[in-house]
């Protein structure tokens, strides 16, 4: 009776076991700029308090909620950000959190702030190399749509991991966004609300198309055990 109960347990664990493997969340981290949040931004940070604004990796968390695939589990978003402190910020997210996935999107405003597009490339060079040793795939999110023409600096980075395994390159963010779909403050335009679900919509359609490709290894492992 009593190996027949233990031989149960054990059954029992490795059914568990199995299915909380399959069932394993990509685990995000998202940094990001005032595209992402106000950050420490003080007058961003008023208008967008006023203006009820949610920002699309808020929107991406709700959509993960109901996907067990993906979890976003940290989001560094800070307003005003410049080029040189994404390796900086990339060093202390991987400190504190164990992700699976960063995406890294630093808008052509912040990362040409100070520098000149060659600069703002290698510092997005360097942030990705940080994350990448540490075997943790990367999504370079790139800003071009009709607004915004700064994406020199991304190309330039995405050249430099082309044909690498785990790196992944968004180019286009804003491509299915409109005119109306941004407003103007301090000068520089922002998507909207509506445009901020429009993103994170698009960003995890990416995901999703890309789900297999990020998690090839795990699931690997999963037909070894099986």
């Amino acid at each position: 009776m009593s190996k027949l109960f233990l031989t149960l347990i054990l059954c029992l664990n490795f059914l568990w076991t199995a299915d909380a493997f399959a069932q394993q969340a990509l685990r995000i981290g998202i940094i990001g700029d005032s595209i992402a949040g106000v950050g420490d931004h003080a007058v961003y940070g008023m208008w967008a308090k006023k203006n009820e604004m949610v920002f699309y990796p808020e929107f991406l968390q709700g959509i993960a909620e109901t996907d067990p695939r993906f979890q976003v589990l940290a989001v560094d978003a800070h307003a005003g950000s410049k080029a040189t402190s994404g390796p900086e910020r990339v060093s202390a997210m991987l400190a504190k959190y164990d992700i699976d996935l960063l995406i890294f999107q630093l808008g052509a405003n912040d990362l040409l702030g100070l520098g000149t597009v060659h600069s703002a490339s290698e510092a997005i060079i360097k942030s990705i190399e940080i994350a990448r040793k540490k075997k943790i795939k990367v999504l370079l999110i790139g800003i071009q749509s009709v607004r915004y023409r700064q994406g020199r600096q991304f190309d330039m980075a995405a050249k430099e991991f082309e044909g690498r395994k785990n790196f992944y390159y968004l180019p286009n963010f804003f491509e299915d966004l409109r005119e109306a779909d941004f407003y103007n403050l301090l000068g520089v335009p922002h998507p909207s609300k509506e445009a901020q679900e429009l993103l994170a919509t698009g960003l995890y359609e990416f995901l999703d198309d890309h789900y297999d490709s990020m998690t090839r290894r795990w699931r690997r492992k999963r037909k070894k055990s099986e």
